[in-house]
């Protein structure tokens, strides 16, 4: 599913046409780079594109250690397992659901102008959408929301391959939670760390 369909990359050099096919349409060499380099908005786009994307990397990655961090040292293992599922939850939805749950929060009459609307009644209805000093804030944002929780589970999952041993040494010698957090549970992860930001990084340009 990832390397037979590199052949299609053939598409990018030709002057392509449904109805002929691969087979069957015009090869115009670097033509559709050369005119997508030329654009005026070539430059802003890829700006946009490795800006969202570090900054995803980074939300995500840091967000999702210390919601993991949290999830284990909660007392009660039912309520670790209710809000791991709550916020697991939303990797399962598709995009296009996602997308359709935004677009009516930041709409005009979404939820995000009535709850703004019932701090200030005077202030005046934001279109999120259509603005663009927002639109980086609300694509972080959702992506953030959708995969935060997996990651967390990921993290979540390698915390507890930390040797036991480790902890019960700590404690001995006077360690509180937040120093075996610092000292035991970041290191006892941080393969674990490096390897999901570089599997992050390799997605940089989708």
């Amino acid at each position: 599913f990832s390397i037979i369909p590199l052949f299609g990359i053939v598409i990018a050099f030709q002057k392509y046409s449904p109805s002929a096919g691969i087979f069957g349409s015009q090869f115009v060499d670097f033509y559709n780079f050369k005119r997508l380099f030329s654009r005026a908005d070539f430059s802003q786009a890829l700006f946009n594109t490795v800006y969202i994307a570090m900054w995803k990397i980074v939300f995500t990655t840091v967000l999702s250690i210390v919601l993991a961090l949290l999830l284990n040292e909660m007392v009660t293992k039912r309520g670790q397992k209710w809000i791991q599922t709550i916020v697991f939850l939303p990797y399962f939805l598709s995009w296009a659901l996602i997308g359709s749950v935004f677009v009516e929060i930041f709409s005009l009459d979404g939820l995000a102008n009535k709850i703004l609307l019932s701090i200030n009644p005077t202030a005046e209805k934001i279109d999120f959408l259509a603005r663009n000093e927002y639109f980086r804030t609300i694509i972080i944002g959702t992506d953030l929301w959708k995969n935060l929780g997996y990651q967390a589970v990921v993290y979540l999952a390698s915390i507890a391959t930390v040797d036991p041993s480790l902890y019960e040494a700590s404690r001995v010698d006077g360690a509180n939670r937040w120093q075996q957090c610092i000292y035991i549970t970041i290191p006892g992860i941080m393969t674990m760390i490096v390897l999901t930001s570089v599997l992050n990084i390799g997605n940089i340009m989708n």
